[in-house]
Parts: structure tokens; C-alpha cells; sequence
């Protein structure tokens, strides 16, 4: 049994839901965080490590796919998901105790 709290990401919504918006479909992701609301805001803070200006006149999604609940539902992770996880490295940012576990499937 263990004490961390580790919530769940899963997809939601269909893969041509055009809220997607072309984004890249993460199939789970783990976060380690106290509660779900922190966990949304830090996987958003991780999904927007790669983000670059849109060029053209595509629309601009300057929000997460993870802060929607059409896209992605967050649950509490189970003991036994917990378990299988391995720690990441250190939190999403300083100060913090919020963690994106790596284990992210696609």
C-alpha cells in the first residue's frame, strides 16, 4: 500500500474530435500531485515545454489538451497503477511538490 497520490490522464474523446487540434494524443500520463487541480495545472506546465508559435493562420490553442475535461479525464491512480510507476527525477518546478511520472505511453 502507499501514500502517494498519483492521478490519471486518459483520453476522453474520440481521435477525430477536432478539439484535438492536431495535438499529439498522450494515451495515460501520471502526475503525483496533492490534489486533481494541481495535477491539471501541472500537466499543463509539461505539455507546454515544446510549445512554439503557430505560423499561418492556424488556430492558436494556447492551452493544454490535459486542462480539458472533453479531452482527457483525470481519476485517481490505483495502488496497483502506483506501483508499477517509477519516480520522476523532480518536481515540474521548483518549490513545488508536483511530479509528471515517467511513464507516459502514446
Amino acid at each position: 500500500m502507499t501514500d502517494r497520490i498519483v492521478w490519471k490522464f486518459s483520453p476522453v474523446a474520440h481521435a477525430e474530435d477536432p478539439r484535438w487540434l492536431d495535438r499529439e494524443i498522450a494515451q495515460t500520463l501520471f502526475v503525483e500531485a496533492p490534489t486533481s487541480g494541481e495535477a491539471i495545472v501541472a500537466a499543463t506546465a509539461w505539455d507546454s515545454r515544446n510549445v512554439t508559435g503557430h505560423v499561418g493562420n492556424e488556430s492558436a490553442h494556447d492551452h493544454s489538451a490535459f486542462a480539458d475535461e472533453k479531452l482527457y479525464r483525470v481519476d485517481r491512480a490505483t495502488p496497483q497503477e502506483i506501483d508499477t510507476l517509477e519516480s520522476a527525477a523532480g518536481p515540474i518546478w521548483p518549490g513545488h511538490d508536483t511530479k509528471v511520472l515517467n511513464n507516459l505511453t502514446n
